[in-house]
């Protein structure tokens, strides 16, 4: 539980955010030392429910690829990320559900994300973070980026503002421990193995998502 740019991204606007992350796993600060990303790639199909969401598509899309940036750098983990309207869940993968606003819990203020189980994972549209500088990706992209980790089996670790586990910030870092708790939750949730190294970027069905005509546009 996580608490308390628009249009298509450009080669310009990838190159800089891999610097960030770049720079910010090369300062162990408090950190463990993270291992290099293992292999064979993981990639887990998600679906990510709008229904309800207040987001553009734009965005949403954005937190996606930030999320991918985040785990296929560190854990060589990456999610198949599919948007649609419809509140239909598989048994594959993760459910990912995005709202304006999440039900508070007893003893919290705010929810900005919360794991309920693999097909039930609640992001607030615009999580509310701690300002902890710098602040690498979007709000939306870390607390989905954090959720996640609970999916894969990792618990909050307070210790350090840095760290993706810190409940509440804009922390990025994996622990090595993390990576080997997360990469073997991961291969029982993974598509086939492939010879792919890169993930599918995240899509969206037309028809669920907005009409035929607007959708094409961002294609």
């Amino acid at each position: 539980m996580d608490h308390v740019q628009r249009g298509k991204p450009t080669c310009h606007y990838v190159a800089r955010l891999l610097a960030l992350v770049m720079l910010v796993l090369a300062s162990e600060g408090e950190s463990e030392h993270a291992e290099l990303p293992l292999y064979p790639l993981y990639r887990i199909p998600v679906r990510v429910h709008v229904g309800t969401s207040s987001l553009a598509l734009d965005a949403v899309l954005t937190y996606l690829r930030e999320v991918n940036l985040i785990w296929g750098h560190q854990a060589a983990i990456c999610f198949e990320f599919e948007v649609v309207r419809h509140n239909r869940t598989e048994d594959d993968g993760f459910d990912i559900f995005f709202k304006p606003e999440l039900e508070v819990l007893p003893g919290y203020k705010v929810i900005s994300g919360l794991h309920q189980g693999d097909h039930d994972i609640q992001v607030r549209d615009v999580p509310d973070l701690y300002n902890v500088p710098p602040a690498i990706v979007t709000k939306g992209a870390r607390t989905t980026a954090h959720e996640l980790g609970h999916a894969l089996g990792l618990q909050h670790d307070e210790r350090s503002n840095a760290f993706l586990m810190r409940s509440g910030h804009q922390g990025i870092q994996l622990q090595s421990h993390e990576i080997r708790i997360a990469r073997g939750r991961a291969a029982l949730k993974t598509l086939p193995v492939t010879n792919r190294l890169t993930c599918r970027p995240p899509r969206f069905n037309p028809q669920n998502v907005m009409s035929t005509a607007v959708s094409a546009s961002q294609r």
